[in-house]
């Protein structure tokens, strides 16, 4: 569903950051490299990207998005839940 490569940026990050890219990692889990240049740029996860652009808004630092079942590689919308780090300690 989703692969490795550069994406179209959508709001509310589309106003942050000039281009994006899917990368999977060895976990395996998806992220999205945020940029503007090498010295401003940042990761976040494909699963917080997908849910913070599909409802409009950026969650705290302290809130996660994380998969209900397990699985990493799941990213639909109703496999997510919004959990503080604590809690997914």
């Amino acid at each position: 569903m989703y692969q490795n490569g550069k994406i179209e940026l959508k709001a509310p990050y589309k106003d942050l950051y000039r281009m994006a890219y899917i990368v999977t990692n060895k976990e395996p889990r998806r992220n999205v490299i945020l940029y503007n240049s090498q010295s401003d740029r940042t990761t976040i996860s494909l699963a917080r990207y997908l849910y913070e652009t599909h409802t409009g808004v950026l969650l705290e630092r302290d809130k996660i998005v994380d998969h209900i079942d397990g699985d990493k590689l799941n990213d639909v919308l109703s496999n997510y839940q919004v959990i503080t780090v604590k809690e997914n300690n």
